[in-house]
């Protein structure tokens, strides 16, 4: 090899060595991930705790109809306090879907819905089961049923408190909690 075959190869080895160098550090910082912002990124909360009946009795009196807050498909919503102080919301499961299902494992589902965490998703706090009862404590939310907002007004007179742009926007907050369901949590929730 004479001395400008030698000066050739070495400047090619030279080229193609940067070249492969700028194309690591292109491809580093491309392929780099990076942190994701969403409003669905909130802190870790542990599972749903297992209260015994007793202790979700005391805190709705004795599931009084004084307590109820809303009534549904699924049970009975009551306004609690539980010995912490704490305000939970206590769905009482009917006792026929109770008996229709009563094999089902509603601790481990239960256990595993309060890992879901979104802003327009209410948290599960715990729950209690024996038999016959399946009972779901979770975050009180002080508003007025939805219900109320859409239909009457302060006087009771059949009216509605929302105009179309907040009925839109509960809207939109409702399609975003079903779709962190749907579609974030892993395994996906299919709602109802």
């Amino acid at each position: 090899m004479n001395l400008a075959e030698h000066i050739a190869y070495d400047t090619i080895m030279a080229t193609l060595s940067i070249s492969l160098i700028i194309l690591g550090i292109i491809l580093f910082f491309a392929c780099k991930k990076k942190p994701v912002e969403s409003e669905e990124t909130l802190p870790v909360k542990h599972t749903a705790r297992a209260y015994p009946l007793t202790e979700i009795d005391a805190a709705t009196n004795g599931f009084n109809h004084r307590r109820i807050v809303g009534k549904g498909r699924l049970g009975t919503v009551y306004a609690g306090k539980l010995e912490s102080e704490e305000l939970v919301a206590v769905k009482r499961i009917h006792p026929v879907l109770v008996l229709s299902n009563a094999g089902f494992g509603f601790s481990s589902v239960i256990k595993w819905l309060s890992l879901a965490h979104h802003p327009n998703v209410v948290p599960i706090i715990g729950f209690s089961e024996a038999p016959g009862e399946r009972i779901i404590a979770m975050e009180f939310v002080q508003t007025a049923n939805l219900e109320i907002y859409l239909h009457e007004n302060h006087d009771g007179v059949s009216s509605s408190l929302l105009d179309w742009n907040k009925r839109f926007k509960i809207a939109a907050g409702v399609a975003k909690g079903l779709q962190y369901l749907h579609e974030v949590v892993a395994p996906n929730i299919i709602h109802g």
